[in-house]
């Protein structure tokens, strides 16, 4: 609503009961006959027809708005919960332990759950991400991509794959990087300009994690390494660190108990490195996930893990010994030295 305030214009005189209007006798006559004249015109314009009877108007009335179309809860037929992994045993039998897995967290939880398998942890955090209010999908990621979740705030870690028993028993695994011990390089600092070697340009063990490593101290491993070259398998590459073909490459640090031939170059091999813990698959929801959802889901998990016909399903996809609860802070080491890197793992993970 607009209101309009009338206001005398400064310095405006200003006419009241104390004023007096002084005019002369035949003004006072011409302005009497001009009002009479005015109100005769009036009458005549006014009596030149009949006088329109007025039409009724129909009074406005409300109209309720339609109802809101209420939101399709979480977990419901028309509305599952996805969940996203990379399988980690043979892709012939994933799709059926996939819908296995579906049907068995159906029966424990009472949701109604989608299990999708992808190619490629990038595609489950793509999913993740792209999770909104009332539609959740929550996924199974590497450390990697852990870190490119966290970084775009796209989910929180609830529970990772445990390998191993008893005090063996380990939500991860660390990387060696090995050197040739003729070449005495005491430190990755001691690999500026040396030839490296590799599996392959998507192996994790021999590039992806030695590329970290390398950018943690300081070095670019495009720039700062005279060559790269791949070889075949660990055996060849081992063999060719330690014979001095290549002066480094990276390996898990079991891989002596398991490739027994390679017992044999094994004194002619130095340890310059050895990382923190690498996170075995690590569940994550998205903010939007209700709190009921993720405790069901999550204890429905932890269940399957603990029966024996369970851990087997779950096996075949995440190829784990159990599963335990996590929180952030469990990683922080990892995080520490992932963010030593100065990698932007929110552009990455784009």
């Amino acid at each position: 609503m607009l209101h309009f305030v009338l206001t005398r214009k400064p310095g405006a005189r200003t006419i009241n009961a104390k004023t007096t209007l002084r005019l002369p006798l035949y003004g006072v006559f011409f302005a009497v006959l001009l009002v009479a004249l005015t109100m005769t015109a009036c009458r005549r314009a006014g009596s030149t027809g009949p006088t329109p009877i007025p039409s009724a108007t129909a009074t406005p009335r409300s109209t309720p708005l339609p109802a809101l179309a209420t939101d399709v809860p979480i977990g419901v037929e028309t509305n599952p919960i996805r969940m996203v992994l990379r399988p980690q045993g043979a892709e012939a039998g994933a799709r059926s332990a996939a819908n296995a897995l579906a049907t068995a967290l159906e029966e424990e939880t009472g949701l109604t759950i989608d299990v999708e398998t992808v190619d490629r942890y990038a595609e489950a955090l793509a999913a993740l991400c792209e999770s909104v209010t009332n539609r959740i999908t929550v996924a199974w990621v590497d450390g990697p991509t852990y870190m490119a979740a966290l970084a775009q705030g796209c989910g929180m870690p609830a529970l990772a794959v445990e390998r191993g028993s008893g005090s063996n028993a380990s939500t991860g695994l660390p990387a060696q990087i090995i050197a040739s011990s003729t070449l005495n390089v005491e430190d990755i600092a001691g690999l500026t300009n040396r030839d490296f070697c590799r599996l392959d340009a998507t192996d994790f063990y021999s590039w992806f994690v030695p590329s970290l490593v390398l950018r943690a101290n300081g070095l670019d491993p495009v720039e700062d390494l005279r060559s790269v070259t791949d070889y075949e398998d660990e055996v060849e590459l081992v063999t060719a660190v330690a014979e001095g073909r290549c002066a480094a490459t990276g390996i898990i640090p079991t891989i002596f108990d398991d490739i027994e031939v390679l017992e044999t170059v094994r004194d002619d091999i130095t340890v310059v490195e050895t990382t923190v813990p690498f996170p075995f698959d690590i569940l994550m929801y998205p903010p939007e996930t209700p709190l009921g959802v993720r405790v069901a889901l999550t204890d429905a998990l932890v269940a399957m893990s603990n029966s024996t016909t369970g851990e087997r399903t779950l096996s075949s996809l995440l190829d784990q010994d159990s599963l335990t609860r996590v929180e952030p802070d469990d990683f922080d080491e990892f995080a520490d030295f992932m963010n030593s890197t100065g990698l932007d793992f929110a552009t990455l993970g784009n």
